[in-house]
């Protein structure tokens, strides 16, 4: 064999007892060595639904976006990504009843209560919930807390038009604050501009807290207009004319 030929040979040896090593090894591109039972976990928006593992080597795993490929033994999770907005209002708030609320109605709202925030922590992202919790902390008059649960609300669906004008009762009625009250129930008529009961709400707002008869009937007429099927603000607005 000539000298050429024992080159050529001993570079190949070395190019073969190097790519064993980087098999040995587990690595794969610039993948880190991958330790027994080693855990990947992906948190990008599109995945979805419980773990996936892997076990053998070269193994591949399916998930919603795309392969992912483990080189070497070990563990693939795909974790659910939590999509909701942050921080979450507390679930944990102590009640506080009003004194007209007997021992039995205190029990029965503790544990509808309890149900909802149950479910909340469960899912944060449960618009209807938050809806609801909102709900019965006005009716605790526990308005702060109603208005963390409301805005939140509104948050997750912020195109919706119910969360808005529920807000806005709260901030007209109980909280008294007339500017913000305002601003939810207009938002609730822009999110729905055919919903009748906004243009309703609004109006009222207008007429008994404002005492404001030309900004009371100007939202009439808009609400007629934009929801002629609604036989109510047609009525009213015969009426308040007259």
């Amino acid at each position: 064999m000539t000298t050429k030929q024992q080159w050529i040979a001993l570079t190949g040896l070395c190019i073969i007892l190097i790519v064993l090593y980087i098999s040995t090894q587990g690595r794969g591109g610039d993948i880190d060595t991958l330790p027994d039972e080693a855990v990947y976990s992906t948190t990008t928006e599109e995945v979805e639904g419980s773990a996936t593992t892997g076990e053998q080597e070269g193994t591949v795993v399916q998930t919603d976006v795309g392969d992912v490929t483990l080189e070497g033994n070990g563990t693939v999770e795909v974790l659910e990504v939590e999509d909701y907005p942050k921080p979450v209002p507390s679930l944990t708030v102590e009640l506080v009843f009003p004194d007209f609320y007997t021992a039995e109605a205190r029990v029965e709202q503790e544990e509808k209560i309890e149900i909802l925030r149950s479910d909340l922590r469960d899912n944060p992202s449960d618009f209807t919930n938050w809806l609801e919790l909102g709900n019965y902390y006005t009716a605790l008059q526990m308005y702060v807390r109603a208005e963390e649960a409301l805005v939140y609300a509104n948050k997750l669906a912020p195109k919706n038009s119910l969360g808005y004008r529920n807000l806005g009762v709260l901030y007209a009625y109980y909280l008294k604050n007339n500017q913000k009250a305002e601003i939810a129930f207009k938002q609730s008529i822009e999110n729905d501009p055919q919903e009748g009961s906004s243009y309703f709400a609004l109006f009222e707002f207008y007429r008994d807290v404002l005492n404001d008869s030309e900004k009371a009937r100007n939202i009439l007429v808009e609400g007629v207009e934009m929801a002629p099927k609604d036989t109510v603000l047609k009525a009213t607005l015969d009426a308040y004319v007259q």
